[in-house]
């Protein structure tokens, strides 16, 4: 008696995958679509199959806001059937939403930091955001306004460079401020003040 699967299993495999299919259970699905492919290489039914299940796997993690999910499942499809259209514009929107998320994310981190009074956790967050979408007016404002925030606590703590520095940065980004230029003009006072003192 031969332990190999008879020639008809890919298809039983195959129909039964398409019952998970049809249940959007995807996961399942795909698993008996990849055995039955496995078993019959040359079959593009089955290989056609598994790129759907993939996609529409991808879009249902999508539609629950797992982008970076639903990214590495588009891809597969895409893996499967490179000239699919409809993949690749799928693939283009989870990148587009996993971007604008991890900004979306990035920016609450920020505002909460500054709000807090973390300053530096602030900007070393909205630093990450402008990686990802460089001269983005909305980033860059955030930033300036968190590189003024830390300038104005080390003002307060007579810490005079590094208040220079913060509010250097923050005017640089933003020169229409002018309250950011002010705050320049300020310090250097400061610091001009603190220099005659120890004459």
């Amino acid at each position: 008696m031969s332990s190999s699967r008879p020639s008809s299993d890919h298809v039983e495999i195959y129909n039964l995958g398409v019952v998970f299919y049809n249940r959007k259970d995807y996961h399942r699905a795909i698993e008996e679509f990849k055995t039955a492919l496995k078993l019959d290489s040359k079959n593009t039914r089955y290989g056609f199959a598994l790129a759907n299940a993939y996609n529409n796997l991808a879009v249902a993690q999508y539609e629950s806001r797992r982008y970076f999910d639903s990214e590495d499942n588009f891809k597969k499809a895409l893996e499967i059937e490179p000239t699919n259209e409809q993949f690749a514009q799928n693939l283009r929107i989870a990148q587009e939403s996993a971007l604008k998320n991890e900004v979306d994310r990035l920016c609450k981190g920020a505002y909460e930091a500054f709000n807090n009074k973390n300053y530096s956790e602030s900007i070393r967050c909205l630093k990450e955001a402008q990686k990802l979408v460089p001269h983005d007016e909305d980033v860059e404002k955030a930033l300036s306004v968190a590189y003024n925030g830390r300038g104005v606590y080390y003002y307060t703590q007579k810490k005079y460079e590094k208040a220079k520095f913060d509010f250097r940065t923050a005017y640089k980004i933003m020169p229409s401020q002018t309250q950011f230029g002010q705050n320049l003009r300020l310090v250097d006072e400061a610091i001009g003040s603190s220099k005659g003192k120890k004459k």
